[in-house]
């Protein structure tokens, strides 16, 4: 796919605009568990959001999990996405969160998440449509 018809497509299933032909990708998920009401999450696996980092987590135990980098970015407002990587370029895994929403790329290194809100909490209208 080009790189204008990736922008396309993530751009329809943002529903920034109307692009005939391109479809959502998945439906929300709900926000994690005990997580905050009106929150919703777009999981994307296998795919790298890259950049617009504004805080690197280094694990230093084992066990961590996507979901736990989901769940940090969650408490934090200033996040709106994160990058999980799997263990192997650090021991235990690293949680990327990001200050924007950058352009998702295939990666089997990573899961990758996009924060939405629903517009029952008075978010943002369209929600990112991708999902594992």
């Amino acid at each position: 796919m080009t790189r204008k018809y990736r922008v396309m497509a993530v751009l329809a299933a943002l529903g920034v605009c109307g692009v005939a032909g391109m479809s959502a990708i998945g439906q929300a998920r709900p926000a994690a568990p005990g997580g905050k009401p009106g929150v919703n999450w777009q999981t994307m696996h296998n795919t790298d959001l890259f950049g617009g980092d504004y805080r690197e987590i280094v694990y230093d135990r084992p066990g961590s999990t996507w979901q736990q980098c989901m769940a940090t970015c969650e408490a934090d407002r200033q996040c709106k996405a994160f990058t999980y990587v799997l263990p192997g370029r650090q021991p235990h895994g690293e949680c990327f969160l990001k200050g924007g929403v950058p352009e998702p790329s295939t990666s089997e290194c990573c899961v990758s998440g996009v924060k939405t809100m629903s517009a029952a909490s008075g978010g943002t209208r369209g929600a990112h449509r991708r999902d594992d």
